[in-house]
């Protein structure tokens, strides 16, 4: 489940049980903290991106979250993937994907 709907309903209970009231301080909450790590440090980023430590950082945590994507993508397809219709239509999808990929990256905005 991603963010969004998640917020949206915890948005929903808190204008049912506090009012209107809860429901804006809710919503501060929830975004607020994330809008101040974004913007405070904005002016600081080309300066921190330059540092070495911060790059190799990146680095590990982007090979991390790759990883951890490529297993469930790997658990969830072993569990959907049942007859070789869905593989078809598995493979026709991750096809159609990097199509698409390969089309749009020539297009420019």
């Amino acid at each position: 489940m991603t963010e969004k709907p998640t917020y949206n309903f915890y948005y929903f209970l808190k204008l049912g049980t506090t009012g209107f009231s809860g429901a804006c301080v809710s919503s501060l909450a929830t975004f607020l903290p994330c809008y101040l790590f974004t913007v405070i440090p904005a002016p600081y980023f080309h300066k921190i991106a330059k540092n070495d430590s911060i790059k190799n950082f990146a680095t590990g945590i982007t090979a991390a979250v790759i990883g951890a994507l490529v297993g469930a993508v790997i658990i969830i397809a072993s569990k959907s993937i049942i007859d070789v219709w869905t593989a078809l239509i598995a493979i026709l999808t991750i096809l159609g994907l990097l199509f698409i990929k390969k089309y749009l990256s020539r297009l420019s905005f």
